[in-house]
């Protein structure tokens, strides 16, 4: 403070002088400190910043990662339907493929019997025409004596 008359600062004793040294060395030194404390408070504020961008790109991700597991799960239960699908389907070709075999087999069994009584038909048929022949020949033979 300076006095209001001659507006000259008094003068104060030596150990006032020597007090206020030393304040300041301890303000300086306060005031570095803070300043430390304010620079690591700045840069944990920043590194939390960093870590909550961090975490927000991260939930992102994972957000998306979701409902890529979610499509993937939908088109997993369409290919399993697609799929008991086309076994339904196989196994009834399956089977329609064995009746049809069945069939098959039936029909040649059938043709096989219908050739066989064709042959035993032709068979007995060339026999009758060998007796009938026969007959034809001794009726011609009768027939040549008797004229």
């Amino acid at each position: 403070m300076s006095c209001s008359v001659c507006r000259t600062a008094p003068e104060r004793p030596p150990q006032m002088l020597a007090e206020l040294s030393v304040l300041q060395g301890e303000f300086e030194a306060f005031r570095r400190e803070t300043q430390h404390q304010l620079d690591d408070l700045k840069a944990s504020v920043q590194k939390s910043n960093s870590a909550i961008h961090r975490s927000a790109v991260v939930e992102e991700e994972l957000a998306a990662a979701r409902a890529e597991l979610h499509a993937q799960r939908h088109e997993i239960a369409e290919l399993t339907t697609d799929l008991r699908d086309l076994r339904e389907e196989m196994t009834e070709v399956r089977g329609q493929a064995r009746g049809g075999q069945t069939r098959e087999k039936q029909h040649e069994k059938d043709d096989h019997r219908e050739k066989e009584e064709l042959w035993r038909e032709l068979s007995d048929l060339r026999h009758d025409m060998a007796e009938a022949k026969k007959a034809l020949a001794g009726l011609g033979r009768s027939a040549k004596e008797g004229a």
